[in-house]
């Protein structure tokens, strides 16, 4: 099984939960976003916790099963155009009835 964790899902694991832990005992892969990392970094920093975060985080990324995803330009100017439109969404949500 191949999993690709998002930042709620890294933060459950930090915070022991167990169906999190179940599910990347079960991965052959495990995979986290550039932009996933960025976001956790933005949490980290300013908090008291921010060296046994980081250390905690560095630990998970050595595992050979676990892959980080970089991005290039274009990858980016997507990621830069997916935020604005669900903020927009968030904000105004369509009336679909």
């Amino acid at each position: 099984m191949k999993l690709l964790l998002d930042t709620n899902a890294i933060s459950r694991l930090f915070s022991g939960d167990k169906a999190v832990l179940a599910a990347l005992n079960q991965a052959d892969k495990v995979y986290l976003s550039i932009f996933v990392l960025g976001e956790l970094w933005t949490g980290f920093y300013g908090r008291s916790r921010q060296k046994e975060n980081h250390a905690l985080l560095q630990r998970f990324m050595e595992k050979p099963t676990v892959t980080v995803l970089t991005a290039d330009a274009e990858t980016a100017a997507l990621f830069g155009r997916l935020s604005v439109y669900t903020a927009l969404m968030i904000a105004a949500p369509p009336n679909w009835d």
